[in-house]
């Protein structure tokens, strides 16, 4: 193994650090990946409802950045997946227009992931030093810190999915943000 080898990889372990909470490393069998044609079910929303709070439904969706050196060069990843033993729904409240909102809130979750997929494709980076990492690092956060930020105006705005002409819009407009952005699939 060269010394620039040894020395991207250990920036890129400093780097990817950060990611703690929302690092997934590797997809098994409690995580479903983003995809187009796969929207959720909710046979897919097996953890424990929250009966203390008034949500009817949780999704967690969940953001992660891998890298891999090949070919002496770095390529990272960024993957937008759904727990399902951390997503539920309260049994009364399993309608096709709720499911629709987690639907989106997942899909907002990709959304944010392509964004940073584009960022991060048009951005140099250099692992020889712990620069690279600390820039992917802040572009990480901004994308959280920008996703939740959505996150919270699209629930305000649709009541958590009850305003049917709202939650309308705001899939519409989620599905050509994605489209906008397919070719960072």
């Amino acid at each position: 193994m060269s010394n620039l080898t040894i020395m991207v990889t250990r920036s890129i372990l400093v780097g990817l650090f950060f990611c703690l909470f929302f690092c997934s490393y590797g997809q098994n069998n409690d995580q479903i990946k983003w995809e187009i044609r796969k929207k959720l079910t909710w046979d897919d929303f097996q953890g424990t409802p929250n009966q203390k709070i008034k949500y009817k439904a949780l999704t967690h969706y969940i953001l992660s950045v891998d890298s891999k050196i090949i070919d002496n060069e770095v390529v990272i990843y960024i993957m937008c997946d759904f727990s399902k033993s951390k997503s539920w729904v309260k049994s009364d409240s399993k309608v096709d227009e709720l499911l629709k909102h987690e639907q989106t809130h997942f899909d907002i979750a990709e959304k944010h992931a392509r964004i940073l997929r584009k960022k991060i494709d048009n951005t140099s980076f250099d692992f020889t030093n712990e620069s690279g990492s600390k820039k992917l690092d802040a572009m990480f956060h901004d994308a959280l810190n920008r996703m939740s930020k959505e996150q919270k105006e699209y629930d305000h705005e649709t009541e958590h999915g009850t305003i049917a002409d709202k939650q309308r819009k705001w899939s519409s407009q989620i599905d050509k943000d994605i489209q906008k952005l397919n070719v960072y699939e």
